[in-house]
């Protein structure tokens, strides 16, 4: 397995983006302790409120080292077959999501699951980057 090397930028970004996705995640978990405190004892259910805990974080982490070119390089074919996988499993979970016959709100607690936008979003923005990448590279020579 070829092992690929990366700058001390790039190693500094993925350093920095860590503390910030771990300063969200206990910002995430202070304010769902507080408002499940004070205002709602249940918003949602207990495996939907860890899911989102998990994935906010998760989706800030990725994003940023997608766009701040933190370990996320492009692998050529593999990437990109990787990404298809995530947005056509993203799409399914979505569709899943919105046409459950409970809607979004049920019972006044969250019941859409956002992991299928986790997934899509990664995907797009992986996308997105290595078309502005091109672009760039274009304009370069």
């Amino acid at each position: 397995m070829k092992s690929e090397q990366f700058d001390e930028l790039q190693v500094r970004n993925r350093q920095r983006i860590s503390y910030q996705t771990m300063f969200l995640m206990l910002v995430l978990i202070l304010i769902n302790g507080i408002v499940k405190e004070c205002f709602i004892s249940n918003w949602a259910t207990p495996i939907l409120e860890a899911n989102l805990l998990i994935i906010i974080p998760a989706l800030y982490f990725i994003s940023m080292c997608i766009w701040k070119n933190a370990y996320f390089t492009n692998t050529g074919i593999k990437s990109n077959i990787t990404m298809i996988i995530f947005l056509i499993l993203g799409i399914i979970m979505v569709v899943l999501a919105i046409i459950n016959e409970n809607g979004f709100i049920y019972n006044n607690m969250l019941n859409f699951n956002p992991t299928g936008i986790f997934f899509v979003a990664i995907s797009l923005q992986y996308w997105i980057k290595g078309l502005i990448d091109r672009i760039k590279n274009k304009n370069d020579e």
